[in-house]
């Protein structure tokens, strides 16, 4: 399985006609956890309190 990095902080407010869509990043995450891609063996991120 490939390896995944994601964080719920890796997604900034930027403004909705901004040209980087940030939000790619989270709606990627969600698409791939609704097609079963993500698991406990392959999904990574670092977590800071």
């Amino acid at each position: 399985m490939l390896p995944l990095v994601y964080h719920p902080n890796y997604s900034c407010p930027f403004p909705t006609d901004h040209r980087f869509v940030m939000s790619k990043f989270a709606r990627l995450h969600d698409y791939c956890q609704q097609q079963g891609l993500i698991g406990s063996s392959n999904l990574f991120g670092q977590y800071l309190d």
